[in-house]
């Protein structure tokens, strides 16, 4: 007579079984390591890429200079288009001490596209107004093109018509649809902004806060639930690609939806 088989072990978390509760670990673990990961890589672009012009950029922006004689240094020949943009660094994401690298003087109301470059928000608008652009414009430094100008300190500091045609840039091309490659290579700048504003009292309206939360707690339930478009129950550790895909995914939407609100605030503030 056989002897009965002992019980299953109980699972670690009652509900849960341990697979999904290894899977929900390794998960959070990944999500934390990415986000560190797009802090780092944010604050790095921000110091180290800010001074530079574009190759091809430099002839509009020495015209760009010419024609404002007034604001920008160099105009007379002292100053080189892809030169240093003196001797101040950004220490901060807030453009408190960032020189701009178009006029080369310390950022005025200072604006940062979604690559992470930040510039004088006049300087920026100029910059936009000067070329014959069909669209978007292109960053000066490295000619991605710009979506968003996100404006960085107090806005009560800012012109009246430079603000209003940020607005106008941002009600125009920061909600139009863009390649995906582009929405990865923005998300440290865009997640950075969009998390500030989240857990901000005065940032975002409450709307977008639930989207976000419900966008968020759909993809831990789809991690979390045994009904899988491929179950790992069938098919092992390719099970778990659907599961690694939905959490992948999840910042990519995250910034869709801040990027469309940003245009929306614009469009109704405009």
């Amino acid at each position: 007579m056989e002897s009965p088989s002992p019980p299953p072990p109980s699972p670690l978390l009652a509900g849960f079984d341990d697979d999904v509760l290894g899977l929900i670990l390794v998960t959070a673990a990944l999500a934390a390591i990415a986000g560190a990961y797009l802090v780092v890589v944010g604050q790095r672009r921000d110091r180290t890429a800010i001074h530079e012009i574009h190759p091809d950029n430099r002839e509009r922006i020495s015209q760009l200079r010419q024609n404002h004689v007034g604001r920008y240094r160099g105009s007379d020949g002292g100053g080189d288009a892809g030169g240093d943009a003196g001797d101040d660094d950004g220490d901060d994401g807030d453009g408190g001490d960032v020189s701009c690298p178009v006029c080369l003087l310390r950022a005025s109301f200072p604006i940062e596209t979604n690559c992470g470059h930040l510039f004088c928000g006049e300087c920026l608008v100029s910059y936009w107004h000067h070329g014959s652009w069909l669209g978007r414009v292109t960053c000066p430094i490295c000619r991605q093109q710009v979506s968003v100008m996100f404006i960085l300190g107090p806005r009560d500091s800012a012109p009246a018509d430079t603000e209003r045609h940020i607005r106008e840039y941002n009600s125009r091309f920061s909600g139009q649809p863009r390649p995906w490659l582009d929405y990865l290579w923005d998300l440290p700048t865009v997640l950075r902004h969009a998390c500030r504003e989240l857990f901000s009292l005065s940032g975002l309206v409450w709307m977008f806060r639930a989207r976000v939360l419900l966008l968020a707690a759909g993809g831990l339930l789809y991690v979390a639930s045994p009904l899988d478009v491929v179950p790992e129950a069938a098919f092992g550790l390719l099970g778990l690609l659907d599961d690694v895909l939905i959490v992948a995914l999840l910042p990519v939407y995250v910034s869709v939806i801040y990027l469309r609100h940003v245009a929306q605030q614009a469009a109704r503030h405009g």
